[in-house]
């Protein structure tokens, strides 16, 4: 047999063949100029919803449960105390509010209307939708324990300690005062007393002067037949005033 020789396939031109064209190639850069502002709008979309529906999210609670401490707040027996309690946005409107007290391993939520609490708790969330805190007025020593603000997704935990009045604070206050007192009163007196004394004095020197006018007036002249009859004209002018010294 005769040995043939391989040939090589026909090289095409592949710019001068008529039916040859170029692969078409997507251009995904413009894919993704558009998509990005779309992901953005949904996810912020997003976030608007879940933070609407979420609710109110309570100040401190995130570092009082890492921390696993409660808000120490002290009072004395018959005042007030404001156990603060408060969404991080004050127009968030929680959908559930309860202020609760440990009832031994539980916590049961507090009755306002309750013979305990009533005409003495108050609450300021219908004025401002995030200030959930409480006011109690009146305290007793019963008052004083744990005290829980919970919302939907988050809770407060306030510790009350209720001490006994000091009178003693009291007694501290008084006395300045009426010791003040005392000594406004006592400047009061004297000064009246000084002016009485002078409205005295003013009317003796008052007195005084007219006696010396009277006595200024009579002035007698030596007894003398030739003056006798000046003495008579003095007297009339002296009205009877120095009758006895005539005499």
């Amino acid at each position: 047999p005769i040995p043939t020789t391989p040939t090589s396939p026909p090289v095409v031109n592949s710019n001068t063949s008529p039916n040859y064209s170029k692969p078409n190639v997507t251009d995904h850069s413009i894919h993704f100029f558009i998509l990005t502002p779309v992901l953005l709008l949904l996810l912020g979309l997003g976030g608007v919803i879940y933070w609407r529906y979420r609710g109110c999210t309570l100040e401190n609670s995130e570092q009082q449960r890492q921390n696993r401490q409660t808000l120490p707040i002290t009072a004395h027996t018959g005042g007030s105390v404001l156990l603060p309690c408060s969404c991080t946005d004050p127009q968030t409107k929680p959908k559930q509010l309860r202020w609760r007290r440990p009832k031994g391993d539980t916590w049961v939520e507090m009755s306002f209307n309750s013979d305990q609490y009533r005409n003495r708790v108050q609450l300021f969330n219908d004025s401002s939708p995030g200030n959930l805190s409480l006011l109690i007025s009146h305290l007793t020593e019963e008052d004083e324990g744990d005290y829980e603000c919970t919302v939907e997704v988050s809770h407060v935990t306030i510790r009350l300690t209720v001490k006994d009045t000091d009178h003693s604070i009291h007694f501290f206050i008084l006395i300045p005062v009426l010791l003040l007192l005392l000594g406004l009163g006592g400047v009061i007196y004297w000064k009246s007393r000084g002016w009485r004394q002078e409205q005295t004095e003013s009317q003796e020197q008052r007195g005084m002067k007219k006696d010396e006018q009277k006595t200024q007036g009579c002035q007698f002249l030596p007894d003398a037949p030739q003056n006798r009859y000046f003495l008579s004209l003095r007297l009339e002018v002296c009205e009877g005033c120095c009758g006895e010294a005539a005499g």
